[in-house]
C-alpha cells in the first residue's frame, strides 16, 4: 500500500456530519477531533456537509493531501465523487449509526481508535462505481465502494 509522507504536516479537509449517529459532533468534539488530527501530524479545516442524499458540495480540495469524513456511511458516499474528482485519498473516521464501510474496511468504530489507524498514514485501494438510477424525470448517481 501507498504510504502518505511521513515527517510533513499533512494538509487536509475534514468534512463532517453534525448530526451522524447517535452522538453527534459539536463543536467541543469537533475542536477535539481537530486538536487530535494536528497531534497526528494531519493540519484540517473542517466544513460541514449537506444532508445524506444530497451531493457533497465541493470543499476547495485544490493543494489538500487528504479528504477526512465523519460521518456515517450516507456521509462517505457523498465524499467519494470529490475525492474521486480531486485524486487524493480519502479518510474514515466512523459517527454514524450502521457504519458499514468502516466495518468492511476493519477500521475501528470507535472514532479515537479510527484516528490511531490514520495517524499511521497507511493508504489501501478500494475500487468503486457509480448507478444511475432515474427518479421521474431526474437521474441521480450514486457511488458506492465495492471489494
Amino acid at each position: 500500500p501507498a504510504a502518505l509522507p511521513i515527517y510533513s504536516m499533512i494538509r487536509a479537509r475534514l468534512a463532517y456530519n453534525p448530526r451522524a449517529g447517535r452522538v453527534p459532533l459539536l463543536e467541543d468534539r469537533l475542536e477535539e477531533l481537530l486538536q487530535r488530527l494536528h497531534g497526528q501530524g494531519i493540519s484540517a479545516t473542517a466544513v460541514m456537509t449537506p444532508p445524506s442524499g444530497t451531493p457533497l458540495a465541493a470543499p476547495e480540495l485544490q493543494n489538500q493531501d487528504l479528504l477526512i469524513v465523519y460521518g456515517g456511511d450516507g456521509t462517505f458516499q457523498q465524499a467519494i465523487p470529490e475525492a474521486l474528482r480531486w485524486n487524493i485519498p480519502l479518510g474514515l473516521l466512523p459517527g454514524g449509526t450502521a457504519n458499514v464501510m468502516a466495518r468492511e474496511l476493519g477500521i475501528p468504530l470507535d472514532w479515537e481508535k479510527a484516528l490511531q489507524v490514520l495517524g499511521r498514514r497507511k493508504s489501501r485501494k478500494i475500487y468503486v462505481r457509480s448507478e444511475e438510477r432515474r427518479v421521474g424525470k431526474e437521474c441521480r448517481s450514486r457511488w458506492s465502494p465495492y471489494h
